[in-house]
């Protein structure tokens, strides 16, 4: 039994989510104790508790303390099933957590689809667009191609969104090197709109041209799609010759759309005077994955965060790699295996 402090480095849901997967994929049961000891209501929220049944329901695992609040959990798994699978947050809680604990089981027991309604757009959480558009980029180079469908918007703070996850079946994923970003190539401004006024949009690709020209020319994307409540979202994407970062922000009510576009343009230029390949939210996403793939895989990223070391802690507790981390002047190495 691995026995797991979730209160240790970073301290948030991330370790939970990351051990439910490396669970499922080792075999190896766990106990987690202090599960969200860091944040200012710990334990089980609803995101989290779903997580969990998600988990538990692709490979039947025996579960103790799944409920509301909990700071306990004790996962048993058992033998995954392919197939389709409908999930629901009864919050806002982020969709594309629940999708990230489940995808890397599901496509090596032979694929599936993935139908999880709640928040698709909200604080705290990558966005829609930002899995769609960088994270599963990378998946597919590492032999994972994964088909993500927005069904249904569901912004912050009522949710009420769906995605759907295609997800083919793996025998393997292959090695990934991200250590050069190469050029820039094209900055994109995806302007995420829904039951709200045009000019938000105009205003926060004004925002981003202007702070982000400098570097080149900014093309702005608006996408209005269904949703049960009114909410906007802004991500910058790098394209570079070798690599992708992306810097997402999502709208809040009472949040001007300059201010909005500005979190997202203050990451990009902090990142853009880096020398990391991919950006910190990518890179961590990315262990995973990295953690399981034949051969060594490598990045570069902007900086090396508590996320970051707190993932490959739990990695560490599962699966026997060599994983090193090391702090350059303008950019953070990570290395899984090789």
């Amino acid at each position: 039994m691995i026995e797991i402090d979730g209160g240790i480095g970073e301290g948030g849901g991330q370790m939970l989510r990351s051990a439910l997967t490396l669970s499922i994929l080792t075999g190896k049961p766990f106990r987690m104790v202090r599960i969200r000891a860091n944040r200012p209501k710990p334990g089980l929220a609803a995101q989290h508790l779903e997580a969990v049944h998600a988990a538990a329901r692709i490979c039947e695992a025996d579960v103790e303390g799944d409920v509301l609040g909990s700071s306990e959990i004790l996962f048993k798994p058992k033998r995954v099933r392919s197939g389709d699978f409908e999930f629901e947050i009864a919050t806002a809680g982020s969709t594309l957590l629940v999708f990230q604990t489940v995808y890397l089981p599901l496509a090596f027991a032979g694929g599936g689809t993935v139908s999880i309604k709640g928040g698709t757009h909200t604080k705290w959480a990558p966005p829609f667009d930002y899995i769609e558009q960088v994270f599963c980029s990378c998946l597919s180079r590492m032999g994972l191609d994964i088909k993500l469908g927005l069904e249904r918007a569901g912004y912050y703070p009522k949710g009420g969104g769906r995605i759907v996850a295609r997800i083919p079946s793996v025998k393997k994923l292959n090695s990934l090197r991200l250590e050069e970003r190469g050029d820039l190539r094209n900055i994109l401004a995806y302007i995420t709109i829904s039951g709200l006024p045009s000019h938000i949009a105009e205003r926060e690709i004004s925002t981003i041209r202007s702070r982000l020209g400098v570097f080149g020319n900014v093309h702005s994307y608006v996408s209005s799609p269904r949703s049960s409540s009114p909410g906007n979202s802004v991500m910058v994407l790098c394209e570079f010759a070798q690599s992708l970062a992306g810097f997402a922000v999502v709208g809040e009510k009472g949040k001007p759309a300059e201010e909005v576009a500005n979190e997202a343009a203050d990451e990009a230029v902090s990142f853009l005077h880096s020398n990391g390949a991919v950006d910190v939210r990518c890179a961590d996403q990315l262990l995973l994955p990295f953690a399981i793939a034949e051969g060594g895989s490598f990045l570069t990223t902007e900086r090396l965060s508590d996320h970051i070391k707190t993932n490959c802690f739990i990695i560490s507790k599962f699966i026997s790699r060599k994983i090193e981390m090391e702090e350059k002047e303008k950019c953070a190495v990570i290395r899984i295996g090789g």
